[in-house]
């Protein structure tokens, strides 16, 4: 009951700080920033990245220009309705809920004592910090929640029954999708697996699935950047 409690105020106040920043709440999908809106709109509509209109047309003439997984994510609640309230509402309740369930079990696990409370509490009630992972419209509104929970995910010791390592492959490898330079938080993290378990084994499962995106992306970048190209 408290995380989903905590979980609610946070999300309620990144709701007031973006509106404070003299950010609409009344917006579309398509007016995210960064070209995001744009090209989540074009592949709820399309089903491509690849757009070709206006104001973007030189910015983002291929898939290589956004990695897919915010543009996904967006395009998924274009479906249901191309509200900008309702996008925010929904990324930031679920990393709010991932977020807090992670912390919940990090202070279960080390007795931080209220020290560690207070230095947890002072860095995610940061007005910044509050704003940017508020955000829709840039990698950091979706990153912030993420690396938080993969950095308390790396420092809580492991139990026989653990799947945390697991998650922490899969994080990686979302992360990337998010932001390209994220590939070297994925490398950090597969050695760092390796040296805890003492195993190379374990550094190379750890690093499949960020290298199996960075392949696949990378596949499908080359082909859109060939097909633009085309005559």
């Amino acid at each position: 009951m408290l995380t989903l409690s905590v979980t609610i105020f946070y999300w309620l106040l990144q709701m007031v700080i973006y509106y404070c920043h003299g950010k609409s709440l009344s917006g579309t999908i398509f007016d995210i920033g960064f070209g995001f809106g744009p090209v989540a709109t074009h592949l709820a509509e399309s089903g491509s990245f690849k757009i070709a209109f206006d104001p973007w047309t030189d910015y983002l003439h291929a898939s290589a220009s956004r990695m897919p997984l915010i543009p996904i994510f967006l395009a998924i609640i274009y479906r249901l309705s191309d509200s900008l309230a309702l996008a925010m509402c929904i990324k930031n309740i679920v990393l709010n809920a991932i977020l807090f369930s992670t912390i919940t079990m990090f202070v279960k696990r080390h007795q931080i004592g209220k020290l560690g409370l207070l230095i947890i509490a002072i860095a995610l009630l940061t007005p910044q910090t509050v704003f940017h992972s508020g955000s829709v419209d840039y990698e950091e509104g979706y990153l912030i929640q993420l690396i938080a929970v993969t950095t308390a995910l790396l420092l809580v010791e492991t139990k026989a029954n653990d799947k945390h390592p697991y998650l922490l492959s899969v994080l990686a490898a979302v992360e990337y999708l998010i932001k390209s330079s994220m590939v070297f938080v994925a490398v950090w993290i597969a050695i760092a697996r390796g040296i805890s378990e003492k195993s190379l084994k374990v550094a190379l499962v750890t690093a499949v699935p960020t290298m199996l995106s960075v392949l696949c992306w990378g596949i499908t970048n080359s082909l859109g950047h060939l097909i633009s190209e085309l005559p």
